[in-house]
């Protein structure tokens, strides 16, 4: 199958791609975008909490709660994106982590993928929140009332919690919860 690609960078973070595929019936034009990869990170800090946050999402105009997280930098690891999202949002220096795979949040319109990671979890007392993110630690039966009251709706999220839940260390590390 033969795709032709045409790129238009709309921001430093995204581009959107036009493709042509040759398909059976003629060929089709379709729209996606490529950005760099994410990362999800459920994380349980020393005291047992899981730490969550709130932002403003422009493309659900609302405030949300999801775990820590955000893109994977030119350059960098997944692993270290992990590390780095989780003590730039809530203040949290990784001890052990568990990769929980690479998938793709939205085969049909995105290029990208999602790494999720279970880690353990200290305290930076150091720490300053950054603007615009509200952190808060919770345990884990508030984090399964808040999904089902849907405050924490982000599918991607939740996904890395299903992963997580499947993990073989998964109930060494929340035994505490």
């Amino acid at each position: 199958m033969k795709v032709y690609k045409k790129k238009t960078v709309l921001s430093p973070w995204v581009t959107l791609v036009e493709k042509t595929v040759e398909l059976q019936s003629g060929p089709a034009t379709f729209h996606c975008f490529h950005q760099n990869d994410y990362v999800a990170v459920l994380a349980v800090r020393e005291d047992g909490k899981i730490p969550i946050v709130r932002q403003f999402r422009l493309g659900i105009e609302k405030f949300g709660w999801e775990l820590p997280g955000g893109l994977v930098d030119d350059g960098q690891t997944p692993l270290q994106a992990c590390y780095q999202e989780l003590h730039e949002e809530v203040g949290l220096r990784g001890e052990e982590a568990y990769s929980l795979g690479a998938h793709f949040p939205d085969g049909g319109r995105l290029e990208n993928k999602i790494h999720s990671f279970l880690v353990t979890a200290t305290s930076d007392p150091r720490f300053e929140p950054e603007p615009d993110v509200e952190p808060s630690f919770v345990d884990w039966s508030t984090l399964m009332k808040m999904i089902e009251d849907g405050e924490f709706a982000s599918a991607l999220h939740l996904s890395t919690l299903f992963l997580a839940n499947r993990h073989p260390q998964f109930q060494r590390i929340v035994r505490s919860l």
